[in-house]
C-alpha cells in the first residue's frame, strides 16, 4: 500500500472514531412549546386558507349619494390642529357638519386639556408606542367604536395629529360623492430589506403568502370595508383560546402598515374594488424612517397635495395654533 493511501485510511479511521460532541437535549418545557408554536402557527395558516375558499355572504352594504365620514385621530395627549378642524366643521355656516362623526385616541387621555377633544374621545386603556401591534389594536378600537355607533357613516378615515384638510368641506363633499370604494395603495412585495425582514418574513408562517399587503397606515375605507375589517375576528370564528388574532402581528414592526389591507385580502380573496389613490399626502425622502415635516401651511403645501390626488395633509409641525389656523385659511383658499 503506497503511504498516501495509508494515511488516508488512517485519517478516515480516526474520524469514524472521533468521539461526537455532546448536544444540550431540549427540556420537555421547550419541546412542548416548540411544538406548541407550530401548530399554532399552522393552523392560523391553515384556517384562514380554508377560510379564503369559503363563499361569506355579507349584506350589501348601503351607502348615501351624500357621503358621510368618521375621522378616526390617533393622538398623545393633544390634537394640535384642532381649531383648523373646528373651523373646517363650521365652514359654509356649518352645514355639512352633521355629515362628519370624530373619534379620538388618546395615548394619555388624563393629560388632555382641550374639552372639545375630550368630548371625542373613546375610552382605552392602550398607550402605544411607534411600531408597536398595540398601535394597530387602538386603529381597531377606533373602527369598531364608529362603526357600531347608531351614527355610523358611509366613511371612515384614520388620521394623526398632524394632518390637516386640504379643501374646503363643501369642496370635500363634493369630491367624496363622487366614489364608493376605499382608497389606499396595496403592495404585495417589501419595497426594502427592512420591509422584507420586520414586516412580510413575520406574517409568512401565518398567512397565505399572496395576502400579505402593505399599505400607508392613513388609508380610507368604505362602509363594507370597514364593517369587514371591524368584524373580522368574530365572522371568520377561528379566534378562541390560543388563537389570538393580534399574536400574528405582535412581531412585525409597524404592523400598522400591515394589519387592514392583509385582512382585506383574506376577506375579499384578493385585492379588488378600491381606489388605488392614497387619501393622506405625505413626501418621503432619501430613505427616511419618518415623512418630512412641513414647518408651515403654505399655498404650494395645499396645491401639491391637491395635485396628487389626495383629501388630507400630513405631516404638519405643531406651531402656534393661531399661526396655523390663519397659514390654512389662506392656503385653502386659493
Amino acid at each position: 500500500m503506497s503511504e498516501t493511501k495509508k494515511n488516508l485510511k488512517d485519517l478516515i479511521k480516526n474520524y469514524k472514531n472521533k468521539p461526537k460532541p455532546k448536544t444540550k437535549a431540549k427540556s420537555n418545557e421547550t419541546r412542548k412549546k416548540t411544538s406548541s408554536d407550530s401548530k399554532s402557527r399552522s393552523k392560523y395558516k391553515r384556517e384562514l386558507s380554508k377560510y379564503m375558499k369559503e363563499s361569506m355572504n355579507y349584506e350589501e352594504v348601503v351607502t348615501n349619494e351624500e357621503k358621510s365620514i368618521s375621522l378616526l385621530i390617533i393622538i398623545i395627549d393633544e390634537l394640535p390642529t384642532e381649531y383648523i378642524w373646528r373651523d373646517w366643521l363650521n365652514y359654509m355656516d356649518a352645514q355639512y357638519k352633521f355629515r362628519v362623526k370624530i373619534y379620538i385616541h388618546a395615548k394619555f387621555p388624563s393629560r388632555v386639556r382641550s374639552s372639545w377633544v375630550r368630548d371625542r374621545l373613546i375610552r382605552s386603556n392602550l398607550k402605544p408606542e411607534w411600531g408597536s401591534v398595540e398601535l394597530s389594536i387602538a386603529m381597531m378600537l377606533l373602527l369598531k367604536k364608529a362603526i357600531h355607533s347608531s351614527n355610523n357613516t358611509d366613511y371612515y378615515m384614520f388620521l394623526s395629529e398632524s394632518c390637516i384638510p386640504i379643501y374646503p368641506i363643501n369642496v370635500f363633499f363634493d369630491i367624496l360623492d363622487t366614489h364608493n370604494n376605499s382608497w389606499y395603495i396595496p403592495l404585495d412585495k417589501a419595497n426594502n430589506g427592512y420591509s422584507t425582514e420586520k414586516q412580510f418574513e413575520p406574517l409568512e408562517p401565518n398567512i397565505p403568502k399572496k395576502c400579505i399587503i402593505k399599505t400607508d397606515q392613513w388609508v380610507l375605507l368604505n362602509k363594507k370595508n370597514a364593517y369587514q375589517v371591524a368584524n373580522f375576528e368574530s365572522d371568520i370564528g377561528i379566534f378562541h383560546s390560543g388563537l389570538d388574532f393580534w399574536d400574528i402581528f405582535y412581531n412585525v414592526t409597524a404592523s400598522d402598515e400591515m394589519w387592514i389591507s392583509t385582512l382585506l385580502c383574506i376577506v375579499n380573496y384578493g385585492v379588488n374594488q378600491i381606489n388605488h389613490q392614497r387619501a393622506t399626502y405625505v413626501v418621503w425622502e432619501n430613505g427616511e424612517k419618518s415623512p418630512d415635516t412641513f414647518r408651515n401651511i403654505t399655498a404650494e403645501l395645499i396645491n401639491d397635495a391637491r395635485g396628487s390626488g389626495a383629501l388630507f395633509c400630513r405631516k404638519i409641525a405643531s406651531n402656534s395654533r393661531t399661526k396655523m389656523t390663519e397659514q390654512w385659511h389662506e392656503a385653502i383658499e386659493v
